[in-house]
């Protein structure tokens, strides 16, 4: 066992830690979310999949297995987004958008995107959407 957490990099683990922290809570709240089982079962799978990528990426000199290491993580975030939303909609059954958006109309008069649309245009729109793609790799 050991011989194949060597070759785990500081990611592998946190992905790991997360995740296991993910599967508990949904064992813990299984009563309230539909399918728990198949995204636990999901997360065993991702578990050995780390663990094949990164023996491989370890024992062999290949860079199509050093890419695959570094990069599986992005496809990740879409299914963390989907398992904390299960998870969370579980937590909190009331939905507060409701009570958001008269908390913003209250206080900006209207709704802020209906406002920031006149200052839309293809350039501010693509340095934005830059922008805030950016916060993914911090």
């Amino acid at each position: 066992m050991i011989s194949i957490l060597k070759y785990l990099s500081p990611t592998d683990f946190i992905i790991f830690s997360f995740y296991s922290f993910l599967s508990v809570m949904m064992l813990l709240f299984s009563s309230s979310i539909e399918f728990w089982y198949v995204i636990v079962l999901l997360n065993i799978i991702l578990f050995g999949f780390i663990l094949f990528i990164s023996r491989k990426d370890g024992e062999t000199n290949s860079s199509f297995w050093k890419n695959l290491h570094y990069w599986y993580v992005v496809p990740l975030v879409f299914f963390t987004f989907k398992e904390v939303n299960l998870i969370i909609r579980a937590l909190h059954t009331v939905d507060y958008d409701s009570l958001l958006i008269s908390v913003d109309r209250f206080i900006f008069g209207t709704d802020p995107t209906v406002f920031l649309f006149q200052f839309a245009n293809p350039i501010l729109t693509e340095i934005l959407q830059i922008a805030y793609a950016s916060f993914f790799f911090l």
